[in-house]
């Protein structure tokens, strides 16, 4: 009985994650579809799909830590301060 009522408790759940989305976010997906060796964070190759990313003056802009790739927090910050041109 109690297996039971566990069950329905954990479908339930799993079906109310699922109707609120549960899934990533426009900028996760642009993030992951781009980290093609999934190794969480980007070099110049993969940013060139990204907007104007993969320009040499806005990747390096955008590297703050200047270690040659750009991470996930690096992205996300030039995705929300990009001005049209980049």
């Amino acid at each position: 009985m109690i297996l039971c009522v566990l069950s329905i408790m954990l479908a339930s759940y799993a079906l109310n994650a699922f109707s609120r989305g549960g899934g990533m976010d426009f900028k996760d997906g642009l993030f992951w579809g781009s980290d093609l060796d999934r190794n969480e964070r980007l070099d110049r190759d993969e940013a060139k799909s990204i907007f104007n990313l993969g320009n040499k003056q806005v990747y390096n802009k955008h590297d703050t830590n200047r270690d040659g790739y750009i991470t996930k927090t690096e992205f996300y910050n030039y995705i929300n301060t990009r001005t049209k041109d980049e």
